[in-house]
């Protein structure tokens, strides 16, 4: 009997606390209405919502790990698809880190791009995922994130394919 007891308490029993983290995320999943751990929403044009829930839950995450990415896309700085930054995606999370992965139209075929890894505050290029410098104090009072808040600059070309909160 204490071998079984043990077992139990090492392998887990559904919903102690001690499983794999699938009834938490279960849980998780009920209580903000998702059927899946994680999902995208077009929710207007220009406008994305990523939500998830995860065990164990990322910093900046609900409590019971729930996560959730707002992205407003806007006109970037640059003034022609060749010279690329016309768009420029905003982030807002209340998650610390979070990765974007973008998706890069080569002729018709989509081909992933290395994702960006982007902390609050930040502006990078979707390009290498380098930081994004201002060229005149008009495009830094443009672009400065709020809080909570990250800058993707891209161009049509690329098209925004997922994003997640990360340790």
């Amino acid at each position: 009997m204490a071998i079984a007891t043990g077992l139990l308490t090492l392998v887990g029993v559904p919903g102690n606390g001690n499983s794999d983290g699938t009834d938490l995320v279960d849980q998780c999943m009920s209580e903000h209405g998702m059927s899946r751990p994680a999902e995208r929403r077009d929710v207007a044009a220009g406008r994305v919502l990523f939500r998830a829930c995860e065990s164990p839950p990322p910093p900046g995450a609900a409590s019971d790990g729930y996560t959730e990415i707002t992205v407003a896309s806007g006109p970037g700085p640059g003034q022609s698809e060749a010279e690329g930054m016309t768009v420029a995606d905003v982030f807002t999370t209340s998650c610390r880190d979070i990765e974007v992965k973008y998706l890069f139209d080569n002729m018709g075929t989509f081909v992933t791009e290395q994702p960006v890894l982007l902390s609050k505050g930040e502006v990078r290029r979707v390009e290498g995922g380098s930081v994004w410098s201002a060229n005149s104090e008009r495009e830094d009072a443009l672009y400065m994130p709020g809080r909570d808040e990250s800058i993707v600059m891209s161009a049509g070309r690329y098209q925004l394919d997922s994003a997640r909160c990360v340790e």
